[in-house]
């Protein structure tokens, strides 16, 4: 299961415009934030193919109902050929139902209508992991990787670095700094983080062990700077 809400309304566009370039088999296009004239993504080829992306995940569905019937003016003057919405909200049929009522003479049917869980549901299949692993935040607090933290294979002797993470994991942006710690760790099977207080040693380490738990890698974690432990942890 992946959490949307970790996702600004830029990153979730960018993971429908994924989405939809693989379901429509089309080369798509995302506009920067600000007024999107009710085009959020659309075809390079123009106007034929037309999503409005809506990050309400945390609102209620009379709010998106609201914001959706406010772009009603401007499709109709856009006049698409297939008009697709995209939302992080989840969806009853009678919600299904009454937004298709409103957009049904730019649509074939219901179908253009993705909901959050049919978005999670697109993302579990193998053939997507692709979409997966280009946004990160995603995989990155995402409840498999998650729940691989609590397994009880991995040894950690202290609650905290689980709760940190998790807490904290909304906040993870990939940088320079992680992609190149990334490569260090990769050919050297080590590495040392080292740096003023401050500077995101902490946030950085936390990035690592989640992107190598993703891996299916095991976790040893150790407080008391005695190395002979977690050394032991691994013998055993």
């Amino acid at each position: 299961m992946y959490n949307f809400e970790n996702l600004n309304d830029y990153e979730f566009e960018i993971l429908c415009k994924d989405i939809m370039e693989k379901k429509l088999n089309a080369e798509l296009r995302v506009y920067k934030q600000g007024k999107d004239g009710g085009i959020d993504i659309n075809a390079f080829t123009g106007n034929e193919i037309i999503i409005q992306v809506k990050h309400y995940v945390k609102s209620s569905y009379n709010s998106l109902k609201t914001s959706l019937i406010s772009e009603l003016k401007k499709v109709k003057k856009l006049n698409p050929n297939q008009y697709y919405i995209c939302t992080s909200q989840k969806l009853s049929v009678q919600n299904v139902n009454e937004i298709y009522e409103l957009f049904k003479n730019f649509m074939n049917s219901s179908k253009n209508i993705i909901d959050g869980t049919q978005i999670n549901e697109f993302l579990k299949e193998e053939n997507n992991i692709d979409i997966v692993k280009r946004n990160y935040k995603l995989w990155l607090t995402s409840t498999n990787v998650l729940e691989i933290i609590y397994n009880k294979n991995i040894f950690i002797d202290s609650d905290e670095l689980v709760y940190d993470i998790e807490k904290d994991s909304k906040f993870y942006v990939e940088t320079e700094s992680y992609t190149n710690a990334k490569k260090i760790l990769n050919n050297n099977k080590v590495i040392i983080i080292q740096g003023d207080p401050g500077v995101g040693k902490s946030t950085l380490s936390k990035m690592l062990i989640l992107n190598y738990i993703s891996e299916g890698y095991s976790v040893r974690y150790s407080t008391d700077n005695d190395i002979s432990n977690n050394k032991k942890s691994v013998i055993s």
